[in-house]
């Protein structure tokens, strides 16, 4: 189960959040980036050339939109709708 530093999902004042997972979690490490639009940021990076893990952006569970991808050092990235 993900846990949050507070309500928001980060400390006081910011809009950083933090989620521990369990070890043997179905979600994959990664960066979470706050996007106002994930069909509008899919777009962009698509546009740019990036290679997208989602054919578009998907919801796990009636959550909000995200889709993943991959920094040019392979480091996991998420974009997630606030």
């Amino acid at each position: 189960m993900a846990r949050r530093a507070d309500d928001r999902g980060g400390p006081p004042g910011s809009s950083v959040g933090i989620v521990l997972l369990p070890a043997d979690s179905e979600i994959p490490v990664a960066v979470r980036l706050g996007t106002t639009s994930a069909e509008a940021a899919y777009e962009r990076l698509t546009d740019a050339g990036v290679t997208l893990h989602n054919e578009a952006p998907i919801s796990i569970g009636g959550g909000s939109p995200m889709f993943f991808f991959d920094d040019p050092f392979g480091n996991g990235l998420v974009y997630i709708q606030d």
